[in-house]
């Protein structure tokens, strides 16, 4: 499984090659190579940054999340823990994307026992390498890495 973070989503729509890491790892979910997993607060996140950063038309936008959330496993955040801002470095902003990845072990108990990767280009608050709560963070690139060379296991 992995949680795509809107630094992935919103870079594979602003992509300007369709070969691009971030557009292949948003195909490969579109796809079934891999169970993606977001959360409203992710996905509004990502709509609002294509709008109001990028000037993309909202309807565009609107159509592209549909797309996302069709394929994706949608969560519902874990429950907060003052805790959690310590694992994103102090970035309170990045908290919902930590807690997109407790949603699974906290509300999907089933799915609980799958590896689960945090995607994420946004280094500085999610560290590559980095475990916490089984949750392994990885890049674009290190995930895509693990996709095509079969590493992924049962993601």
């Amino acid at each position: 499984m992995g949680v795509l973070d809107s630094s992935i989503l919103v870079g594979a729509a602003i992509a300007r090659h369709k070969a691009s890491v971030l557009t292949r790892v948003v195909e490969a979910a579109q796809i079934g190579l891999f169970d993606p997993v977001v959360s409203e607060t992710i996905l509004s996140e990502t709509r609002e940054v294509l709008c109001e950063d990028f000037g993309r038309p909202a309807d565009q936008v609107d159509a592209y999340l549909t797309t996302i959330r069709s394929t994706s496993l949608v969560v519902p955040l874990s429950t907060d823990s003052p805790d959690l801002v310590k694992i994103v470095r102090g970035d309170a902003g990045d908290v919902h994307v930590i807690r997109t990845a407790l949603g699974v072990i906290e509300h999907k108990r089933e799915l609980a026992q799958r590896r689960i990767f945090l995607v994420s280009d946004n280094t500085k608050h999610f560290r590559p390498g980095q475990k916490v709560y089984g949750i392994t963070f990885v890049t674009a690139h290190q995930f895509w890495r693990m996709l095509s060379e079969g590493d992924a296991g049962e993601a």
